[in-house]
């Protein structure tokens, strides 16, 4: 049996854990681990749909069904009102939150997605791609962080490869 403040890493070395009686788990810290977890779970799936959208690879429905219920719950609204919503709007929509940037950066790729994958109405199509494109470029000039993928795919969308 392992002791409870152990710790067992895939290389198999041991680490034992101890509780440190001055440190008292608040309710910030608790915050800040759950908004740790979302930015990574957050810069997972949109890897995932950019790599998609670079090389044009095409994913089973099911894995979708999957990240589109992901994805709105993530960004707190159904897909049917993303697709609608006005650019603007959204990126206020994430402006005062701390992953807002990832949230507007997965929001961008999934409207490019959607334009992928939309067939029929031309008109609607190129809304999509357009604003997922100037959502992701509002990204990209406001993140703190670089990124090759997203320069990779905006330069893409740019010269409409």
């Amino acid at each position: 049996m392992v002791p409870e403040n152990t710790f067992i890493y895939s290389s198999g070395q041991i680490v034992f854990l101890r509780k440190n009686p001055n440190f008292a788990q608040t309710e910030n810290t608790n915050s800040m681990i759950k908004q740790d977890y979302l930015i990574r779970m957050i810069q997972e799936i949109v890897a995932l749909l950019v790599n998609a959208l670079l090389r044009r690879k095409r994913i089973r429905q099911e894995d979708w069904s999957e990240y589109d219920a992901m994805v709105s719950q993530l960004l707190g609204l159904p897909l049917s009102q993303l697709q609608t919503v006005d650019v603007d709007e959204l990126a206020d929509r994430y402006a005062g939150e701390e992953s807002g940037i990832e949230k507007m950066e997965l929001a961008s790729l999934y409207l490019l997605r959607l334009s992928e994958e939309t067939e029929g109405s031309i008109v609607f199509k190129s809304k999509l791609r357009q604003d997922g494109l100037r959502l992701l470029k509002r990204v990209h000039a406001s993140s703190n962080t670089y990124s090759l993928q997203r320069e990779m795919l905006i330069r893409m969308l740019d010269h409409g490869e």
